[in-house]
């Protein structure tokens, strides 16, 4: 899909004034061709430059599964809202008027119940990737609005004076590989930062969920990003995993996973656990911005 292009890292380390996706006031709309609608905030934008070309995802916010009760769809009836049989998030991202749901399984899971499943297996780990289906249209609202870049010092001193909050504080991670620029635009959801001068100087973001970048697909993530005084910085994707639940058990109370009563345990219920502990190193910049009176 051809986007509108947003600053390059040279462009946003230089300015005071940026173009940046409206996260305050963007919004995917879902399912407008099906029987149930459903609309969200945006909680991420990637944009990659290849070549020429724009490409921008917007990740939607997570929630849990759900029927509709006084739908005539085919999620409809009953009297239930929350589907307690699957206690799964339901996390989505659009491109191209077309939206992708992750499956993000937060219980132990049966290995037959992965059958249907799109999956990517590295080493003893799997990871789940995202699929969609025929008629999974979404429209997505999300311009290019002005923003004011703000420095790492102002952003230290208004968040320890609390003149801001992390509702009006957003980053832009800019990194290039494989021959392709990224950008990743978030809120800063949760910031560390340093009270005394003995503690040194610094500001630490976190943020997620976040959509990167991972082989030839995507997947959530967390990022955070440390920043010292100096410049210095280290960034961290951090995305989920799942792994054999026999040998994560056993591996919690010192035992080798293949040992009996381990082995035949996973021999007669193979399944599978979530692990948040997926994490990957990248070089590249976070600049901090503000829309309207956030500047």
């Amino acid at each position: 899909m051809t986007g509108h292009s947003t600053n390059t890292p040279a462009e946003i380390g230089a300015a005071t004034e940026v173009s940046v996706p409206d996260l305050e006031n963007g919004a995917i709309f879902h399912g407008e061709q099906a029987d149930n609608a459903w609309i969200t905030e945006i909680q991420a934008v990637l944009v990659e430059h290849r070549g020429e070309r724009v490409r921008s995802l917007y990740l939607a916010h997570e929630c849990r599964k759900e029927r509709l009760p006084f739908c005539n769809g085919p999620l409809g009836g009953g009297g239930d809202i929350f589907m307690r049989h699957k206690p799964y998030d339901f996390l989505t991202f659009t491109v191209n008027g077309r939206f992708w749901e992750f499956p993000l399984v937060d219980t132990i899971v049966p290995r037959q119940a992965l059958s249907d499943l799109k999956l990517l297996q590295i080493q003893d780990s799997l990871f789940m990737l995202p699929n969609t289906r025929s008629g999974w249209r979404a429209r997505v609202r999300c311009p290019l609005v002005p923003a004011s870049v703000l420095p790492m010092a102002d952003v230290h001193r208004r968040l320890a004076d609390g003149t801001l909050v992390p509702r009006r504080l957003f980053c832009r991670f800019a990194w290039k590989e494989d021959g392709i620029a990224r950008e990743l635009y978030f809120p800063a959801r949760y910031v560390n930062f340093s009270t005394r001068p003995q503690a040194g100087a610094y500001l630490q973001p976190i943020s997620g969920y976040v959509l990167v970048p991972f082989r030839d697909s995507y997947q959530p993530a967390y990022l955070a990003c440390a920043i010292a005084g100096n410049g210095e910085t280290i960034t961290e994707f951090l995305v989920p995993r799942y792994v054999e639940a026999t040998d994560r058990l056993a591996q919690g109370y010192g035992f080798d996973g293949n040992m009996p009563p381990f082995s035949k345990l996973r021999e007669m219920m193979p399944a599978y656990v979530r692990l948040f502990d997926w994490v990957r190193k990248i070089s590249g910049d976070l600049t901090f911005y503000g829309y309207g009176e956030a500047s």
